[in-house]
């Protein structure tokens, strides 16, 4: 039974770096070797997780959500824009279901190794450093299917942990010349479906488990908890990327690296 105050940790760690450029799956790995948890034992604490971070980045965005669904149904020019940022977003998500489908257990074993979190935080800090001197002026009209295929590959690579699906999706961005408004906005939009199948694919695991009435209070809240917290670093990282302070996640991403090595090769 996951304790009240596990859950508020795991909350917090999901919450804070879901969409921050850290990781939120290598702090999740790193926070579940303190706690003494394996989320995959807490299936519904999973399930409550995702379900915050998905409500923040929905609530986040609803107005262009609802200028997408809206233009839908509209003829024009509005109607053009709108279809064409759907198919760059289906087409981004591609690469993260055929890796979701056909890796989910390689991914696992990843996720087990304190040295494969380590290398894999490293490479993030790589990655960050470089995408920090990096962008343009592409906005959505310019974004070309190539565009929004290489930034989906990016997010297929964070189902790593250590490997920032955030990180990964701005960097991708910016190094197709995305600017430092768009980048982040069709990283956090293509975020929107692989959230929504991760909780949804989790939540079929509990058809046949009894959901534990005593400990609902404590998933809702850990829910309502990740979410708050979330939206608001959603703001963050939209100035944070125009203030061109990606550097300072690559120092983060670079020192629970070697957090993460270090712990390793001690046993831990």
């Amino acid at each position: 039974m996951i304790q009240w105050w596990q859950a508020v940790v795991l909350a917090l760690v999901q919450g804070l770096t879901e969409f921050v450029p850290v990781s939120s799956s290598g702090h999740l790995a790193f926070a579940e070797k303190v706690l003494g948890l394996r989320l995959d034992d807490q299936i519904l604490m999973a399930v409550m997780l995702h379900l915050g971070t998905l409500i923040a980045v929905l609530t986040y965005f609803r107005r262009d959500l609802k200028s997408l669904f809206v233009g839908l149904r509209r003829r024009g020019e509005e109607q053009r824009s709108s279809g064409r940022l759907l198919w760059l977003l289906a087409i981004g998500t591609v690469p993260a279901v055929l890796v979701g489908v056909f890796a989910e257990d390689k991914v696992e074993q990843a996720f087990s190794s304190l040295f494969a979190l380590g290398g894999f935080w490293l490479l993030s800090a790589a990655f960050l450093s470089v995408a920090d001197r990096l962008g343009g002026s592409k906005r959505v009209g310019q974004t070309s299917s190539l565009d929004a295929l290489l930034v989906g590959v990016a997010q297929a690579l964070a189902v790593l942990p250590g490997i920032s699906r955030s990180g990964a999706t701005l960097g991708a961005g910016l190094w197709r010349g995305f600017d430092e408004e768009w980048a982040p906005k069709f990283a956090f939009l293509l975020s929107i479906p692989v959230i929504l199948g991760g909780a949804g694919k989790k939540a079929l695991d509990l058809r046949h488990s009894p959901l534990p009435a005593p400990e609902l209070l404590t998933y809702g809240v850990a829910m309502v908890l990740a979410a708050a917290v979330a939206y608001a670093t959603i703001g963050w990282v939209f100035r944070w990327v125009r203030a061109r302070r990606l550097k300072f996640f690559a120092a983060w991403c670079a020192g629970m690296g070697l957090v993460a090595l270090v712990w390793g090769l001690l046993g831990g």
